[in-house]
């Protein structure tokens, strides 16, 4: 090997040194992203079920609603880290909302009245109807929320609103307003989740596509899960539901099994396979050991 041929090795030898060390740097960067990461998602998960067991236990005292309406926005606000939170109320005719409890975290306090016309904000309370959650990461640009900016959100420092539907049998009669003030906030899953994990009560969901189309192997899955919001012990008060075929082409795409289970031979297992209209059903006879 000449000389000239030796310094060539060397120098690629060199390189490829540097290069692992950048690799092995930008591996510990991912690293410590990825434990930070976790850390704030399990503290996250830990406040969010310290709200299901607040609110869960919630009651009207002598004060009535007032004081449950309190509590629902004060843990609210506490628990994703807001300036505001606040419980709307549709009229029945849909044409105005009425503000019924306003929690401000800086100050410690709370206020209402505060009345909005569907004439004024159309787009809002348009997007309000659909019954999804308004994600307004950058509020005032949103086309859902940016109605609101010249006369409230710029005024009060508003940019991120994240606002859940608060609906009774179905019907879209109010709303849950969650208000960040400082910059701009991309909410998390879990944070516009939270805003609608209230508990018992009757609940619906969209999924958007054609669940009989999705691979075998794609599971689907909702859990309500009462232990969360302090119903009951683990194994109690759960409902597993999933849209899947479990790697099985033949099988049902669609179940739903309660817990506790019932006593031995009676009905536990729901099943259904959904291919358009219509949907057929068909029940499962439980085993329990």
């Amino acid at each position: 090997m000449t000389a000239s041929e030796l310094e060539r090795l060397q120098q690629e030898l060199a390189r490829e040194r540097e290069a692992r060390a950048h690799a092995e740097a930008r591996l510990n960067e991912a690293s410590e992203e990825l434990r930070r990461s976790v850390s704030a998602f399990q503290e996250m998960a830990l406040r969010h079920q310290d709200a299901l067991v607040r609110l869960a236990g919630l009651s009207p005292d002598a004060a009535g609603l007032t004081s449950v309406n309190r509590e629902i926005t004060k843990v609210a606000a506490e628990t994703i880290g807001v300036e505001r939170a606040s419980l709307w109320f549709l009229s029945p005719d849909g044409a105005e909302m009425r503000c019924e409890e306003l929690y401000e975290r800086g100050p410690d306090r709370y206020s209402h009245g505060v009345v909005l016309k569907a004439s004024d904000y159309p787009r809002y309370f348009a997007a309000l109807k659909l019954g999804r959650a308004i994600d307004g990461h950058d509020a005032r640009r949103d086309p859902r929320t940016s109605e609101f900016s010249a006369d409230y959100l710029t005024p009060l420092g508003i940019t991120s609103m994240l606002d859940a539907a608060i609906r009774i049998e179905g019907r879209v009669v109010g709303v849950v307003c969650l208000e960040h003030v400082g910059e701009a906030r991309t909410w998390t899953a879990a944070e516009i989740f939270s805003t609608t994990s209230l508990g018992y009560g009757t609940y619906q969901w969209q999924i958007d596509g054609t669940v009989d189309h999705y691979d075998r192997n794609v599971v689907v899955g909702l859990f309500p899960y009462g232990p969360a919001a302090g119903l009951g012990a683990s194994g109690n008060n759960e409902i597993d539901i999933e849209y899947a075929r479990w790697g099985n082409d033949a099988w049902p795409n669609g179940n739903f099994t309660v817990w506790p289970p019932p006593p031995l031979n009676a009905w536990s297992t729901r099943m259904w396979s959904w291919r358009g209209q219509p949907v057929p059903l068909s029940m499962r006879r439980a085993t329990v050991s």
